[in-house]
């Protein structure tokens, strides 16, 4: 009987830590779960800040884009276009007689090797510049560096 008695107990301690355990084990996944809920309510939070965000910036880039167009359409922005192409006009005259310039003095002067490639170079350069300003890509181009320089 004693031994009926220990196995009981042993039962009723197993029974005992059993229970525990499942409490416990249902404890860990009710965590779980509200840990996971709380992921998901966060990113679900930050999803809609970063929507909010985008039509921010999609706001501010169609503002620029009026901005830009409105810019276009102001009287002192079309001047200021007729000016470069006044310039880009001037400069290209400019241009052209430096390349005549250079031109005529490499066929009239004896110069060395060296410097005939030289001047060869600038006058391949200028007329590319010169190019590039009637085809209305006008690079900078400051002929008076030519004109001081000239050889």
């Amino acid at each position: 009987m004693a031994e009926l008695q220990t196995k009981e107990a042993i039962m009723e301690q197993i029974n005992a830590l059993q229970h525990d355990l499942d409490t416990l084990v249902m404890g860990a996944e009710k965590e779980y779960r509200t840990r996971f809920e709380i992921s998901d309510l966060k990113y679900t939070l930050l999803q809609e800040e970063v929507d909010e965000l985008k039509q921010v910036v999609q706001a501010q880039g169609e503002q620029i884009q009026k901005y830009e167009q409105a810019k276009k359409t102001r009287p002192e922005y079309k001047s200021r276009e007729k000016s470069k192409r006044e310039f880009n006009k001037q400069s290209n005259v400019e241009l052209r007689k430096q390349i005549e310039h250079l031109e005529f003095k490499l066929q009239t002067e004896i110069y060395s090797t060296d410097k005939e490639r030289e001047l060869i170079e600038k006058i391949r350069y200028l007329k590319r510049a010169l190019q590039k300003n009637e085809e209305g890509e006008a690079e900078e181009v400051n002929p008076a560096y030519y004109r001081k320089n000239s050889w």
